[in-house]
């Protein structure tokens, strides 16, 4: 996430902010202090969802919006939106999220596994 080649972590949280942990090349991971959301997270992803060329995060949420939090090239997520589904009356009840283009367009899709309507 912070562009240095070590791969960091996303840990999603049920009952709290997802937190987001830099690895420091030796296989120790420092919390970055950030808190992402305020819970259900059920599944997350990664990837590039702006085209900036640096990972973002897809957060698949359980009795809220799923949201993407952009990240600003530094491993700092201070901006995201949500991912209201067009024509779907009900916040998600999302528990499998991934990312790829799916469409063939070149730029990543997300498909959302959720209880009784995947979208």
């Amino acid at each position: 996430f912070n562009g240095n080649g070590y791969v960091d972590l996303v840990i999603g949280n049920n009952s709290g902010g997802n937190k987001v942990l830099f690895n420091d090349g030796t296989g120790m991971f420092a919390d970055t202090g950030q808190s992402l959301g305020n819970g259900g997270t059920q599944a997350l992803a990664v990837g590039d969802m702006d085209n900036d060329g640096d990972i973002d995060i897809v957060a698949g949420n359980f009795g809220s919006y799923n949201r993407v939090y952009k990240n600003n090239g530094t491993g700092i997520f201070n901006s995201s939106f949500s991912l209201k589904e067009p024509n779907k009356k009900n916040l998600t009840r999302t528990q499998a999220i991934s990312v790829g283009d799916f469409n063939g367009d070149g730029r990543l899709d997300v498909y959302a596994g959720n209880i009784n309507e995947d979208t």
